[in-house]
């Protein structure tokens, strides 16, 4: 398979070909009939040249899109990292609290979220994740590695055998271990 570049050359020099052929040999004829179509050659060299024109012109633009887009991720490498430092700096200056909130949104930074740090909170957080976890039987490590499963071998005609896995039968949920 050609790449496009090498299919976009040999399509223009085939145009260009055909519309040397055309004034070669067709010139003379008032028109030509091509399928259900009179067209004069004058008209289709111009139709085929026009076509010439817009392919280079696409590919033209697709170069410079590359171009600006390689241009663009370049800013980007050199920009990123010193946004970076800029945040650290006006953070280190001012202060990530919400009372420095109004000048943090001029450099479109916002104030770190305080944490709930209420032992409550925590215990209650705790418990509910607790619960998470027995209500969908997950499993630590531990109690993971204690699960195994069991093969039955099938003896298949021909004399060849066959595993068939067994169901598991231990899908109880794991038991919580008491607190202390």
């Amino acid at each position: 398979m050609s790449s496009s570049k090498a299919s976009k050359a040999s399509r223009a020099a085939r145009l260009t070909t055909v519309i040397a052929g055309i004034q070669k040999h067709f010139l003379a004829l008032a028109s030509l009939m091509l399928g259900n179509q009179a067209i004069s050659p004058a008209a289709l060299i111009a139709l085929l040249q026009a076509d010439i024109v817009a392919s280079n012109k696409a590919t033209a633009s697709r170069l410079q899109l590359t171009a600006d887009a390689n241009a663009a991720k370049q800013s980007h490498q050199t920009v990123d990292p010193l946004l970076r430092f800029l945040r650290a700096f006006v953070i280190g200056q001012f202060g990530d609290t919400e009372a420095s909130a109004a000048i943090l949104g001029d450099f479109a930074l916002s104030p770190r979220k305080p944490r709930s740090t209420n032992v409550d909170v925590k215990a209650v957080a705790k418990a509910k994740a607790k619960a998470t976890r027995v209500a969908r039987n997950t499993q630590g490590a531990k109690q993971k590695a204690k699960v195994k499963g069991s093969v039955t071998v099938v003896q298949l005609e021909g004399g060849t055998a066959g595993a068939v896995p067994a169901p598991v039968a231990n899908n109880a949920p794991a038991q919580a271990k008491p607190q202390g």
